[in-house]
């Protein structure tokens, strides 16, 4: 699960200037390629949407 957290911390820091619909798109892509689980592909995503970064 940290992946997770850091996937969806580096993907809102890297993106801050994007939409908030890239972030996703690039959290994804990583989840397609099989670089994040189901899980860890949720908890990154609700993570990224409610900006919690703990």
């Amino acid at each position: 699960m940290a992946d997770a957290v850091e996937a969806a911390m580096a993907a809102r820091r890297a993106y801050e200037g994007d939409s908030i619909v890239t972030a996703l798109e690039r959290l994804a892509a990583l989840h397609d390629s099989g670089a994040l689980t189901d899980e860890e592909f949720a908890i990154a995503k609700e993570r990224l949407l409610l900006g919690d970064e703990d």
